[in-house]
């Protein structure tokens, strides 16, 4: 029969199951959202734009200082809290408000949503000269103000704070979360008085793991030498859980740079739980990336994803033939920040004259593979690395099944800009046009967009007829496409004015019918080619448009673009929509 396990037992697991969980998400690599497939017409040309400014009324400043004084609980929390978004949206630094606040946050009928409130602005304010004021509140006030307050003193580095939290690790009735905060304030400001404290604390088995990990997390930020011996006693103990002893003592070597700690790291990356591996893989790629090319072979191939990307790191910045080779395998890996950073890596690494040759064999052999994931990555790459020679094999894949491929395939055909290429590219681009009109069949108006974009690079004058075909205001043949079509056309090669297209462009420009609206990025598009066709027939029409309506700004500075272009004229810039305060609490009359 299995006997459960006593509360306080089962609570300590939940707690380790907590701490292993939070240190593996730290050890995940993460990307935002890949840019790489960038549209051409975005930077071409190069526009700026001027920024929209958040509209406050300084009368409605005052309202919210007169808010503060007001008798009422709910008048002093709103207006605390809107001072601190004012400050956070647009930096309206409302310092005035200072001693309003502080009188809120000590005056002991205060309510605590409003104290709380009026803490929280004054952080946002940055009001160091309120320190004292707020350390003594969340003595007297309760934990959500020291959880709100104690984490700014520490990134302030207020003196008195240190006492507290020194005090409070020797307390036995301290409570776990506020033990939490003096332990990771101390580690924050790198209290030297703290760490005989904290390393009992760390090698109580009696304590939660939690505060046990954030004390050595404390301790490896206090003290940059010295600690190996104490961490590898700590890491052989037999305590029970091993794991979270290990995890401390990496941990407790968090700045140390020496060869001891070096090499009990490396003893650690090879740990059969692969979240201590990863662990002391990451520490190690942060103190010198040459101590895991030992471990990069096997961390490439290894099934935990944080592993492999310590693999990964290592070697991106310390490059062989033979490590660049089993790196490239990564490009189709199963996790897709993992794909990603592989691909950012060989791109580096092919400015090495003894590595391009072992990258583009890396590229070739994924586009030949029939996995789509390699075969996605290796498209992006080619065209960042400019192979021409895959140009071919590009335009097969834009007939894959995968809508990933089929996108990044067209893009690095724009970027190789081959023009033998143009035939299949134009019968493509045909095929995927006559299915949108017939309304049949799956199109990837991305896709399509950098097929047009790649017709307008390589000047094929043989695909305007196409490209004037995405002219009309007909929304199944896709915003991007359209947009890149009339791009393509702007930069065609034309040796005399075409009146027709030129009058089709600017009936774009004009066309603010409410239903359906033409698109921004039409309008934008149509005034920009109409500027590299030369048509100065059009430049009163452009200009009217620019100095006597109100548009967006993106369509205003492509139009005093356009103008300049055709006439030198420079307009002033259009004037940014100041952003609504509609929503802000305690808005004036008007």
């Amino acid at each position: 029969m299995v006997r459960p396990l006593p509360i306080r037992s089962a609570a300590r697991v939940m707690t380790l199951a907590f701490v292993v969980a939070c240190l593996a998400a730290s050890c995940l690599v993460t990307f935002a959202e890949s840019s790489a497939l960038d549209a051409l017409r975005e930077s071409d040309p190069a526009l700026s734009y001027p920024v929209a400014q958040y509209a406050i009324d300084p009368a409605q400043k005052q309202l919210w200082l007169s808010a503060l004084d007001s008798p009422e609980v709910d008048m002093q929390r709103m207006a605390a809290e809107t001072i601190a978004r004012s400050q956070e949206v647009n930096g309206s630094n409302l310092v005035e408000a200072v001693p309003s606040l502080e009188r809120i946050l000590e005056a002991k009928a205060s309510h605590p949503a409003a104290r709380f409130a009026a803490a929280r602005a004054l952080v946002v304010l940055n009001s160091r000269d309120s320190s004292g004021k707020l350390l003594e509140a969340s003595k007297s006030y309760g934990s959500d103000l020291r959880l709100l307050i104690e984490p700014t003193l520490a990134e302030w580095d207020y003196e008195p704070a240190r006492s507290v939290w020194l005090g409070r690790l020797s307390e036995q009735a301290s409570r776990r979360r506020e033990l939490i905060l003096a332990v990771r304030g101390l580690g924050v400001v790198r209290e030297q008085k703290a760490l005989n404290p904290l390393l009992e604390i760390i090698n109580d088995s009696r304590r939660h793991p939690d505060v046990r990990f954030e004390a050595a997390t404390a301790v490896g930020q206090i003290s940059a030498t010295g600690l190996e011996t104490q961490a590898d006693k700590l890491a052989r103990s037999p305590g029970t859980p091993t794991s979270l002893n290990r995890l401390c003592a990496i941990q407790m070597l968090l700045t140390h740079e020496t060869a001891a700690a070096a090499q009990l790291l490396s003893a650690w990356a090879t740990d059969d739980e692969p979240l201590i591996a990863a662990t002391a893989m990451r520490r190690l790629n942060a103190l010198d990336s040459a101590l895991m090319l030992s471990l990069a072979e096997m961390a490439l191939r290894h099934p935990d994803a944080r592993i492999r990307s310590e693999g990964i790191e290592s070697c991106i910045t310390h490059p062989t033939t033979d490590k660049t080779g089993a790196l490239g395998r990564l490009l189709a890996d199963p996790d897709p920040a993992l794909r990603e950073k592989t691909r950012e890596g060989l791109l580096r690494l092919s400015s090495v004259a003894e590595l391009k040759p072992v990258v583009n064999d890396v590229v070739k052999g994924h586009l030949q593979s029939d996995d789509w994931k390699g075969q996605e990555q290796a498209a992006i790459l080619a065209g960042g690395i400019d192979l021409e020679e895959v140009a071919n094999r590009l335009v097969e894949l834009l007939e894959s099944p995968r809508v990933e491929v089929k996108s990044a395939s067209a893009w690095a055909l724009r970027k190789v800009a081959v023009k033998e290429t143009i035939p299949a590219i134009l019968q493509i681009a045909k095929n995927q046009t006559e299915l949108r009109k017939a309304g049949t069949g799956t199109v990837v108006d991305e896709q399509v967009a950098h097929l047009l974009e790649t017709l307008g690079v390589l000047k094929a004058t043989e695909a305007i007829p196409l490209l004037k075909e995405y002219i009309p205001k007909h929304y199944p043949m896709g915003v991007q496409s359209r947009s890149a079509a009339i791009w393509a056309l702007g930069v065609m090669p034309r040796e005399e004015a075409d009146a027709e297209l030129e009058d089709a462009l600017m009936d774009r420009i004009l066309d603010f019918a409410d239903r359906p609206p033409e698109m921004p990025e039409v309008k934008q598009m149509s005034a920009i080619s109409l500027a590299r066709m030369k048509s100065t027939s059009q430049a009163e029409r452009l200009r009217g448009l620019a100095v006597n309506v109100p548009l967006s700004v993106e369509l205003g500075v492509a139009l005093r673009w356009a103008v300049k272009e055709l006439t030198g004229e420079e307009l002033p810039p259009p004037t940014p929509v100041p952003v609504p305060a509609e929503d802000w609490f305690l808005v004036p009359l008007q």
